[in-house]
């Protein structure tokens, strides 16, 4: 039912990417009855919330999967297109969604857990408080860049874009490595 949910709270923004949505608004699309909706998400925060964390495991996939694929700087170059090609297809929906602070904020949570997990299943000779904050500096980082990169009206295209984020990549690993 979530998923139907949400499914309907897309279509809805995709649709009216300027209108105010309502959780009446959000039920009738979903074909359920307005309290149904109420015993999944309490209000709309709740709702953004939920989806909020369903886009940062997907961006967090998309690199996983990237860097499964191809080894070093190439794994992250194919999981930046993926990114960025899901992106550009998305474009003015995700810019609405960025711009509602609950939905960054849920959504760099979510990056911020699933970052520190990954580095614990690695088994790095470094402290959990270190490790912690890695994953804040990645996960805010990662987040803001998405939203100037979303609000800018760049005509590049999708390798080119991908091409600029591998490249901001090593860029701060050869800052990092002075």
């Amino acid at each position: 039912m979530e998923d139907k949910i949400k499914m309907a709270f897309f279509s809805i923004m995709e649709e009216n990417i300027e209108q105010r949505i309502t959780m009446s608004g959000i039920a009738k699309r979903a074909g359920i009855a307005r309290s149904t909706l109420y015993q999944y998400f309490d209000d709309l925060n709740a709702l953004l919330g939920a989806v909020s964390y369903d886009y940062a495991q997907a961006l967090f996939r998309m690199i996983r999967e990237g860097r499964s694929k191809e080894s070093g700087f190439e794994g992250f170059h194919y999981a930046y297109y993926t990114i960025v090609q899901y992106a550009h297809s998305r474009k003015q929906l995700l810019r609405q969604l960025l711009k509602n602070p609950n939905f960054t904020a849920n959504a760099e949570q979510a990056l911020r857990e699933l970052l520190f997990e990954d580095y614990l299943k690695m088994q790095l000779p470094v402290h959990r408080e270190a490790m912690k904050l890695c994953a804040c500096y990645l996960a805010s980082g990662g987040i803001s860049i998405f939203r100037d990169w979303i609000n800018s009206d760049s005509e590049k295209s999708i390798q080119e874009d991908a091409d600029l984020l591998l490249e901001s990549l090593l860029v701060m690993r050869s800052v990092l490595s002075f």
